[in-house]
């Protein structure tokens, strides 16, 4: 919550330009008065950049917080981007119909893992010339 006062008079400023011959206070009351407004004055200038530098402060952290969100969810698309092609083939072989291929081969799985193992790559080959850098 920002500090009530900021843009407004502060509320001692008000008897500042107040007539105080008026008042029945001693030379030395008027003194302690003018000298007790001058410090609220510097209390309320204290108190307004702290709240500055706790609001810079909160931004900060927001912004560390962010970027440490933002490499956790490179890392997830990354593996995500990886897995993929992987998942698909596999997942497009593990239906049970006929008519797959590699189906009455013996060395059917392992094919079926080369074809699995280069789709990965090819996904990973093109990212350095889509303009991508790896960290």
């Amino acid at each position: 919550m920002p500090y009530p006062c900021i843009g407004r008079s502060r509320p001692w400023q008000r008897f500042q330009g107040e007539d105080r011959s008026a008042w029945n206070l001693s030379a030395d009351a008027h003194e302690v008065l003018r000298r007790l407004a001058a410090r609220l004055e510097r209390l309320d200038r204290e108190v307004v950049m702290i709240n500055d530098r706790a609001r810079l402060l909160q931004e900060e952290l927001a912004a560390e917080l962010a970027d440490e969100s933002n490499r956790s969810l490179k890392a997830l698309a990354v593996m995500s981007a990886l897995l993929l092609p992987g998942t698909l083939i596999v997942g497009i072989f593990g239906m049970n119909t006929g008519g797959l291929p590699f189906a009455e081969s013996p060395s059917g799985f392992f094919l079926a893992m080369l074809l699995a193992a280069c789709s990965t790559g090819f996904c990973c080959v093109p990212a350095p010339i889509c303009g991508s850098e790896p960290d």
